[in-house]
């Protein structure tokens, strides 16, 4: 399978188990998936008889064009306040030390590849918390050079131990429908 795009990245609030108000997160850069496994053997007549692994956590590190201030707001658990200039009002980010990101359900679809058939694969990770965004700047110079912005989620696993939902469709329709029906419809 070669994987030749990634489009579709969303997040929806999960509360008591359930996931409401899906919001687009920012269009789709990079989004790199590492897996924690927890593991343990057992050794017995000098070799190994038993080994056993299972999912402790993971890091979705996810790079978007940008993140806008009420999705930040959202993600990262900070307040808004009205800034308001000669009658002009601005929603301002207000970050404070004790603030907490909430629990997220993140979606997204990669474009694929398989024996020379496109396909759409989709991926949610069902709990995922991000920390602060990098953010990246420097002076312009003679060649223009573009930056989005990369959040880095932890992604943990629900009560009932599911970490991740994977399903490959031959569609891009069938991809945003998965994506719809798990998380909820961008609105």
């Amino acid at each position: 399978m070669a994987i030749t795009g990634l489009k579709g990245v969303r997040g929806a609030e999960l509360v008591n188990g359930e996931y409401q108000n899906a919001f687009h997160i920012g269009d789709a850069m990079t989004a790199n998936l590492s897996i924690t496994m927890a593991e343990g053997s057992l050794y017995a007549n000098n070799r190994r008889k038993e080994h056993k692994q299972k999912f402790d956590a993971g890091t979705l590190e996810l790079g978007v064009d940008d993140i806008i201030d009420s999705v930040q707001a959202k993600m990262y658990g900070h307040a808004t306040e009205e800034l308001t200039i000669n009658n002009q009002t601005y929603n301002v980010v207000v970050s404070k030390a004790e603030d907490h990101p909430i629990s997220l359900g993140v979606g997204f679809y990669q474009t694929v590849t398989r024996d020379d058939v496109d396909m759409f694969r989709v991926i949610v990770l069902t709990r995922v918390q991000f920390s602060e965004p990098t953010d990246n700047a420097q002076t312009a110079e003679n060649n223009i050079t573009m930056n989005g912005r990369t959040t880095t989620g932890t992604i943990l696993a629900m009560e009932n131990g599911v970490w991740k939902r994977d399903v490959t469709v031959p569609t891009e329709e069938e991809a945003i429908t998965i994506l719809d029906q798990i998380l909820g419809e961008v609105q």
